[in-house]
């Protein structure tokens, strides 16, 4: 016998001669629950079905037919004694076999080429049925396996989980496989994933091109039809951001994507279309974006986040949209820039005045991390220059700023470490000299300079691109903070990065230095942080920004917004702060007590609200800011605050869910545009959009949207 099945039948031996005693203790009954589970894995792993089918016929009570146990001699003497004919095989079951050539008696598997005895006198086709039933090769058998699944997070342990093969289960989730792992359709036809499939699992058949193409768009068909029904079922009002796109072949794109808090005040972040465009002319953007929100059947909007609108452009959607009574204030802050793009052209502007200095940093990092030995060299010297600094080296790439940023913020702490390395490696001045040279004193200096002032700008551009928190709240204290650093660069003596920082400034004063061509929201979501409010943390950054005097006109207006804001939703949401007044009946006396405590209480503070006189607006307003403390959520906040400020709560769910940026945070630090690579560039403008659609739908969804 094999040591693997004498080892688990004796494990199973134990098993029952443990469970037969008197008593047993909790410890081991726990011990034991968890070793069956093992012990009936092995025993399937290691035995034949036909072991089980025996099992299962002789536990059976039924008992063979009578007429079973006579032989043909016992009929009665007037009757013919009848020849027993042999059983002709079933045509269907041997479409599984084939009979072997030198012994007919004996059939071959076309499944799993086991090889099965078929004498019509002594076997017949009883055990090619058999094997036919649980062949685990055939992908038409319909058996049952079980496996063992070990859940860490499961304190009973490993358990045994039945599964079946499906074959179309099996494509879809190939289906989503190749839209969640962005591979290509041809990715079922390579030969590793054919050689991995027949060893995992023989009876999946990997699908064409063509048949993974269809199954790509059933997938984002039948995940359209879902978000569909969730935004017919709860009017949600969305906040959308576009951003154009070019494939290699100089094709138009265009993405909509919209953005909103539902109602367990949970940031949600969904692409609706990626579309094909003649241009990206404002005129065909706003046409393409008009019918997607048909189509979607999306009626509230909040704002549209754009790269670079012009007015025709945002006054065409705003007509479309107030036509449908979609907007609020009749579309006045519908349009917003998208910040990101916005720090990009400030950065672009920067490093092209110090791209000198870059030039050199750059070119002697590459000279420092071109082999291992001028490495170990290097770090010899940061040894011995006892320089405070534990990041290491990292060459940048030129089309993304953020590296740049990390690139010159390590290397210059390592200033002293370098000027060690050029007296030790004569080879260092003669290459770097024979192109730009080494960095001098005042390329160090221009990098701690550049590098301070960009963090601010990483910071914000890291803000306003992510998907899964919510920054509108913070993005106007900031720019303020960039506004405060230019001002201080632009009056200081400082002759090298005085030019640059004025340079900078008027690019800041064109798209964020003039209040009127700002969005309102802006400051509004400030206000609906319970930490800021309309307190000094929200006047002082206005007064800096844009002086006394017209600081307090912007103040002025804010409030002006704030309220008329206010006014509209409490007219749009009536109910929403009426509801279960009068509506509401109290609880009989075979409820709980407590429920009707909490009913008598509920009441006793309407009727104290009501009695107030105050609207929710100024309850809030004159409550105590909240503590700056780190770890605040501010969507938490609003959600338990709901009850208390229904329509308030309501209108930041809108305003705190716009989107300040067009770009994810993945391409928000890229100088270039969104290039679709080859693969999606040949493809039909359909599957481009199921593919990148499907994609944004079928990962799991993240539920830790903080401020």
């Amino acid at each position: 016998m094999d040591e693997h099945v004498r080892a688990t039948l004796t494990d199973i031996c134990k098993f029952f001669d443990i469970i037969n005693r008197k008593s047993i203790s909790m410890k081991k009954l726990g011990r034991l629950h968890e070793e069956i589970v093992v012990i009936l894995s092995e025993l399937d792993m290691h035995l034949p079905f036909a072991f089980f089918d025996v099992m299962m016929s002789e536990s059976g009570n039924t008992a063979p037919p009578a007429a079973s146990f006579h032989s043909d001699e016992s009929v009665g003497p007037n009757k013919r004694k009848r020849k027993r004919m042999s059983p002709s095989p079933s045509p269907d079951i041997w479409e599984q076999y084939k009979r072997m050539e030198d012994d007919p008696n004996k059939a071959i598997c076309k499944y799993c080429s086991d090889v099965l005895s078929c004498g019509l006198k002594k076997n017949g086709t009883s055990s090619l049925v058999s094997h036919a039933k649980w062949c685990r090769k055939n992908s038409e058998s319909n058996q049952t396996q079980y496996f063992v699944r070990r859940d860490p997070d499961d304190p009973y342990g490993p358990t045994i989980v039945p599964w079946k093969y499906n074959a179309q289960e099996a494509r879809t989730a190939f289906a989503r496989m190749v839209i969640e792992d962005e591979h290509l359709l041809v990715f079922s036809r390579h030969p590793g994933f054919s050689r991995f499939t027949s060893k995992v699992c023989a009876r999946f058949s990997a699908p064409p091109r063509k048949t993974v193409c269809k199954d790509v768009l059933r997938v984002y068909e039948d995940e359209k039809a879902k978000l569909k029904n969730l935004f017919q079922e709860s009017p949600q009002r969305v906040s959308l951001s576009v951003r154009t796109w070019t494939s290699s072949r100089l094709q138009k794109y265009m993405r909509l994507t919209a953005r909103y808090i539902d109602s367990e005040w949970t940031l949600n972040h969904k692409a609706l279309n990626f579309c094909l465009l003649d241009s990206h002319k404002g005129e065909d953007m706003a046409k393409a974006l008009d019918s997607c929100l048909l189509d979607w059947g999306i009626e509230n909007v909040t704002a549209i986040t754009m790269e670079d609108a012009s007015s025709d452009d945002i006054e065409y959607m705003r007509t479309a949209l107030n036509n449908r009574g979609a907007t609020v204030s009749q579309g006045r802050y519908l349009h917003m820039r998208c910040s990101a793009h916005i720090v990009n052209l400030v950065v672009q502007d920067c490093l092209e005045a110090i791209s000198p200095s870059v030039s050199r940093i750059r070119d002697a990092v590459k000279y420092v991390k071109s082999s291992i030995s001028r490495m170990s060299a290097f770090n010899k010297c940061v040894k011995d220059s006892k320089v405070e600094s534990s990041e290491l080296l990292c060459l940048d790439v030129c089309a993304r700023w953020n590296s740049t940023y990390v690139m010159l913020g390590t290397a210059e702490k390592l200033e002293e470490a370098f000027e060690s390395f050029l007296l030790k490696d004569p080879a260092y001045k003669t290459e770097l000299g024979e192109s730009k040279g080494v960095p001098q004193h005042t390329d160090w200096e221009h990098a701690r300079k550049f590098t301070k002032f960009l963090k601010h700008l990483y910071r914000l551009t890291s803000g306003v691109s992510e998907t899964k928190h919510v920054y509108s709240h913070m993005l106007f204290q900031n720019v303020a903070a960039i506004n405060e650093l230019l001002t201080r660069f632009c009056d200081s003596d400082d002759n090298t990065f005085k030019p640059v920082a004025i340079k900078l400034k008027e690019k800041y004063i064109k798209y964020w230095g003039d209040p009127e061509e700002m969005n309102m929201l802006i400051f509004v979501a400030a206000i609906l942080d319970p930490r800021t409010k309309q307190s000094e943390r929200l006047k002082i950054p206005v007064l800096l920004t844009y002086g006394e005097t017209r600081g307090e006109q912007v103040l002025e207006k804010v409030n002006q917004t704030l309220h008329s804001l206010f006014e509209e939703y409490k007219r749009l949401y009536e109910q929403v702060g009426s509801e279960g007044d009068g509506s509401e009946t109290e609880p009989s006396c075979s409820e709980s007590s407590f429920k009707h405590y909490l009913y008598l209480y509920q009441k006793e503070r309407k009727a104290a609200a009501a009695a107030d006189g105050r609207t929710e607006l100024e309850k809030y307003i004159s409550q105590e800011v909240e503590w700056q403390y780190s770890g605040f959520d501010i969507l938490i906040w609003w959600k338990y605050k709901t009850h208390q400020f229904p329509i308030l709560s309501r209108m930041a769910r809108d305003i705190l869910a716009i989107h300040m940026s067009t770009v994810s945070c993945e391409s928000a630090f890229s100088t270039g545009g969104c290039v679709l690579d080859d693969f999606r560039s040949s493809l039909p403008p359909l599957v481009v959009r199921s593919l990148i659609c499907a994609h944004d739908w079928v990962r799991q969804p993240s539920n830790d949207a903080k401020s």
